[in-house]
């Protein structure tokens, strides 16, 4: 079983090899704050499931691109590309 912090999982079982599932409500919420994030710069901090291991991000979304389902975000150290389907949470920070 999932552990959960808030909005971010914190721990998932070493036996499972699945990625963690999100309902079409926690999906929406991840688009609607996507959205916002992106009209007004705000800076974010973002849980992603990549690989078997979560990873966090922390910056300010520059763009999306909807044909390729990619988002970029600048932090302090440049700009990176992420797969808007493997964001499990995200928070604005502002």
């Amino acid at each position: 079983m999932a552990n959960w912090d808030g909005l971010f999982i914190t721990q998932w079982p070493a036996d499972r090899t699945d990625e963690p599932y999100l309902t079409d409500e926690e999906r929406a919420c991840i688009h609607d704050t996507l959205t916002k994030a992106l009209a007004d710069s705000c800076s974010v901090y973002m849980q992603t499931w990549h690989g078997r291991h979560f990873r966090h991000h922390r910056g300010t979304i520059r763009s999306v691109d909807v044909s390729k389902r990619t988002l970029t975000y600048a932090d302090p150290f440049g700009e990176w590309t992420l797969p808007v389907d493997e964001i499990t949470a995200i928070h604005i920070t502002d």
